[in-house]
């Protein structure tokens, strides 16, 4: 809830301000300053359009990982039943037919 980052070269970028609370969106203190709701709600709506990007880029690979891990434990299940060979051998029997 605290960032300082005063005497980084970063702080000295224009809209440096703006964009860290932005992103980080619960800051209360930056730079030993306190953070304003409304200062931090004008921050959001000035970088809306690349906040909406990273958000979706975020959403697709939670949804990546969340296949990966439901593919995981199926894998799994079928080891435990010794039947790990049943995953591949419908890809295998469809593959010659394509």
């Amino acid at each position: 809830r605290l960032l300082n980052l005063e005497g980084n070269p970063v702080s000295k970028e224009g809209e440096y301000r703006m964009y860290v609370l932005a992103y980080l969106h619960d800051l209360t203190y930056l730079d030993y300053s306190l953070v304003g709701k409304a200062e931090s709600v004008a921050a959001r709506e000035q970088y809306q359009d690349e906040l909406l990007d990273v958000e979706e880029k975020e959403a697709l690979q939670d949804e990546k990982m969340a296949r990966e891990t439901a593919a995981a434990k199926h894998t799994c299940e079928l080891q435990e039943a010794n039947l790990a060979v049943v995953e591949t051998i419908f890809e295998e029997m469809f593959a010659e037919d394509t």
